[in-house]
């Protein structure tokens, strides 16, 4: 009769030498042992997340918390001995409000934090290459217009010791309106009581409404021909809306008149 001695389980992992475990955690976790005839072996790593019975096994811990690691070791008679080590992954954790997260060029975006856990301090990034710190609530003025239309909100937070950072990101939309318009012909030299040509080159406008600086006007894409009767700035006030929200944007240029003496 032969009896299997039981085995000894016991592993080590790539957190054991480390003095700041800040999530997320990578831990790569490896079998050490000692069995006579090996059997098979069984792993939980704490967090739900499931294995298979290799020699070395990994995970990753997303938040903070302790998590309890177990092995499971078997022989082919069916002896087993467990182990069982806890790891404790630290690092802050919070979040941000926004009020009013679709905005225009110019208008402001207020920001307040939340949810907040192990804060010692805190940063935000506006996401238009200007930073502020610890404040909360925080109003940002936006004077850009990102490409895509979308930039992202970042608020940065430190633990008490500093050891470990976190960051919460969140997107905002700036609507990318542009007013813009030409004048017909090669130049803006035009005399009085001549025919004058403007085309709308604006985009993303739902609406438009001209302000000739005659004392007329005309709501629509592209105005009528007019003829110039005073020296005065040709305005475009673009008018456009999101939700809850109307604003103008005016975009001025200037004609210049000629005064001739008929002979």
């Amino acid at each position: 009769m032969y009896v299997q001695p039981y085995p000894l389980a016991g592993f080590v992992t790539t957190a054991d030498t480390l003095f700041n475990k800040c999530y997320p955690l990578l831990v790569s976790i490896t079998d050490t042992s000692i069995v006579n005839i090996f059997g098979s072996r069984s792993w939980d790593l704490g967090n739900g997340v499931a294995t298979v019975g290799n020699p070395t096994v990994g995970t990753i811990y997303q938040t903070p918390g302790t998590y309890t690691i177990s092995l499971i070791e078997t022989t082919t008679n069916g002896c087993s001995d467990t182990v069982s080590r806890s790891i404790t992954v630290e690092g802050p954790v919070g979040n941000f409000n926004i009020l009013n997260d679709t905005i225009c060029k110019g208008q402001s975006i207020t920001f307040s934090i939340k949810d907040t856990s192990d804060v010692l301090g805190y940063l935000w990034d506006f996401g238009d290459g200007t930073t502020s710190p610890g404040i909360s609530p925080v109003t940002h003025t936006y004077n850009i217009n990102p490409p895509s239309g979308t930039t992202n909100v970042s608020l940065v937070l430190w633990s008490p010791d500093s050891a470990c950072t976190a960051v919460a990101t969140n997107p905002i939309y700036i609507f990318p309106v542009i007013a813009e318009f030409s004048i017909g012909g090669p130049d803006s030299l035009f005399c009085l009581n001549e025919q004058i040509t403007f085309t709308n080159t604006s985009t993303n406008a739902t609406s438009n409404n001209w302000n000739f600086g005659d004392g007329t006007s005309h709501n629509g894409l592209t105005p009528p021909h007019i003829h110039s009767l005073h020296p005065d700035p040709i305005q475009l006030p673009l008018a456009y809306q999101i939700p809850a929200r109307d604003v103008t944007i005016p975009f001025l240029k200037h004609l210049l008149f000629c005064h001739y003496l008929k002979q």
